[in-house]
C-alpha cells in the first residue's frame, strides 16, 4: 500500500469515526453548549433535554444516517418552557390562545427566533395587561422576550 493511499484510508477512517462520535458537527456542540450555559442549564439537564427528545422521536443520537440538530432540540426546548412560564403567570397558553408560534430554524448553529410582527404585539399585550415584570419570568421567557425585542418593566 502506498503511503497515498494509506493516508486516504486514515482520513477516510477518521473522517468516519468523527461523524459518528459527534455525527453533528462540533460546532454545533459549541454553541448548543453556550446557549445552555447561558441559561444556566447544567450539563447533565442538557443530556436529559436531548435524550428525551430522541426517545420521544424514536431516534438513535448516533445513528449517521438519521440526522440530529441538538441546537433545534435545545430551542423547541426553550420555547416550550417559556410557553409553560407565560401559561403559569397568565392563565394563556400564547402558542394556542393567541395563535403565536416563535420558531428557530433548524441545522442553522446560531440561528434567531423568527416571528411575525403581529405575534409580538399580541405577546407584548398580553404580559402588559398581566403586569408582568423581568421579576415574573424565568430566564427561558427572558430569552425568548429578547429575541422578540419585547421589553418588560423592572
Amino acid at each position: 500500500m502506498t503511503t497515498e493511499t494509506n493516508e486516504k484510508l486514515i482520513n477516510s477512517n477518521y473522517d468516519d469515526f468523527c461523524r459518528y462520535l459527534i455525527p453533528f458537527g462540533s460546532l454545533d456542540v459549541w454553541e448548543t453548549v453556550k446557549r445552555a450555559m447561558s441559561l444556566n442549564m447544567s450539563m447533565k439537564e442538557l443530556v436529559e433535554v436531548i435524550e428525551e427528545y430522541c426517545s420521544f422521536t424514536d431516534t438513535d443520537l448516533f445513528n449517521s444516517e438519521q440526522t440530529v440538530d441538538i441546537m433545534a432540540i435545545l430551542n423547541d426546548y426553550i420555547i416550550q418552557m417559556a410557553r409553560n412560564n407565560i401559561e403559569e403567570i397568565t392563565g394563556n397558553d400564547f402558542m394556542n390562545d393567541l395563535q403565536i408560534e416563535p420558531y428557530f430554524f433548524n441545522n442553522y448553529i446560531d440561528c434567531p427566533i423568527c416571528y411575525k410582527e403581529e405575534e409580538k404585539e399580541k405577546l407584548s399585550q398580553l404580559l402588559k395587561e398581566h403586569n408582568i415584570t423581568k421579576d415574573d419570568v424565568n430566564i427561558f421567557t427572558q430569552f425568548l422576550l429578547d429575541e422578540m425585542e419585547i421589553e418588560l418593566g423592572e
